[in-house]
């Protein structure tokens, strides 16, 4: 036996290996030559661009309008996602608030809820004697009625102090603010409701330390409210 013949390599045809070979580029033409080297400049490194070809897009058709609108879209993103995610309206709410919160008295007595009863029935006397007088001109007793808005939203705070209610109901304010509830402005209306609903929340007798007085200062303002609501509808049916 041969062994040789074992590791012979076997003969591989002459036209097989020269299609296996790797051609060398072609030559470029002249004309692409002279192209880049005008591209290039004459010391080799690039020319500037033509400011006419500039693209400020990756397409063609991309121009400095698109580019700007990304960045203005990109910017609203961020400011929504730094700011608070609130609208005008509800910041100016959350203002009214805050300052509602920084003007109420720390601690609730007796000559507090009359003076709060006295500022809130000073400004519902002369919103109504404005009005009365100037009915055709509201914006001569526009300033009157923030005045009475910010009247009944500085009586919130007499929630605190349910075992004054009795008292609140002899001042008159139950009446005063029920009255309120028909007020031509909306704002005024809105701002009534929201004081009476305050003070007969259940959350008043809940979180006051004496229950029990605070539950009969609640009934004696929701009873006297009945006795204005009856009386109102009386009156009505007449």
């Amino acid at each position: 036996m041969d062994v040789s013949s074992l590791f012979k390599v076997p003969s591989v045809p002459a036209a097989k290996i020269t299609a296996n070979k790797r051609r060398m580029p072609e030559q470029p033409p002249d004309a692409a030559l002279k192209r880049a080297r005008s591209e290039t400049g004459d010391d080799g490194e690039a020319a500037p661009a033509d400011p006419a070809s500039f693209r400020w897009g990756v397409g063609e058709d991309s121009g400095p309008s698109t580019a700007n609108g990304g960045e203005k879209e990109a910017d609203e993103e961020d400011a929504r996602f730094l700011g608070d995610g609130l609208s005008d309206r509800q910041r100016e709410i959350l203002d009214l608030v805050d300052a509602a919160e920084e003007c109420a008295p720390e601690r609730i007595d007796l000559a507090t809820v009359k003076r709060l009863a006295l500022r809130l029935e000073r400004a519902a006397a002369a919103n109504e004697e404005q009005r009365l007088r100037f009915a055709d001109e509201p914006l001569r007793f526009i300033e009157s009625e923030a005045d009475l808005d910010d009247a009944l939203r500085g009586f919130l705070a007499a929630s605190a102090a349910p075992q004054l209610y009795a008292q609140i109901v002899a001042l008159g304010i139950a009446a005063t603010a029920a009255s309120l509830l028909a007020h031509e402005n909306s704002d005024v209306a809105v701002a009534a409701v929201k004081l009476l609903a305050e003070l007969t929340d259940e959350d008043v007798v809940a979180d006051n330390e004496d229950p029990a007085e605070a539950e009969a200062g609640v009934k004696a303002l929701v009873a006297n409210l009945v006795q204005i609501i009856a009386f109102e509808f009386t009156s009505l049916r007449t």
